[in-house]
């Protein structure tokens, strides 16, 4: 069982509740341990990452949303102590949020699963719910 560092739990703050619970809920669940790497953002960062080609939506979940949250966050795996981007540790971890989303109540949405451009990092609110 993984549990998040300071870092990580800082990096939630502002995230609405329901994604914040089922994040805390993933981690305890997940067979591999992640991180969390990005959660509110403030416009001028979504637009230095949009000018870098990281992120396709001015608009992006992350800012705060009408609700007074962020309705999105990012995951880093780590496997051997160390981080890694290879996409086959993240399907365990979209596993996780899937389970602890069910648990929880919760809709969600992954980037790891869009048909049209993987993000593997992306895990938010469903928009169709929130």
């Amino acid at each position: 069982m993984f549990e998040f560092s300071t870092k990580s739990l800082k990096n939630l703050d502002g995230v609405h509740p329901d994604l914040k619970r089922v994040a805390l809920r993933a981690i305890k669940i997940s067979s591999i341990d992640f991180g969390i790497t990005d959660g509110v953002r403030t416009q001028s960062k979504q637009l230095e990452l949009m000018a870098e080609g990281k992120s396709f939506r001015e608009d992006s979940n992350h800012l705060i949303q009408d609700s007074g949250y962020g309705h999105a966050i990012d995951v880093v795996a780590w496997f051997n102590g160390k981080i890694t981007w290879q996409n086959k540790y993240y399907g365990p971890i979209v596993q996780a949020f899937a389970s602890a989303a069910i648990e929880e109540g919760t809709q969600l949405a992954f980037g790891h699963l869009w048909p049209n451009f993987q993000d593997s990092v992306h895990i938010e609110l469903d928009e169709k719910y929130y």
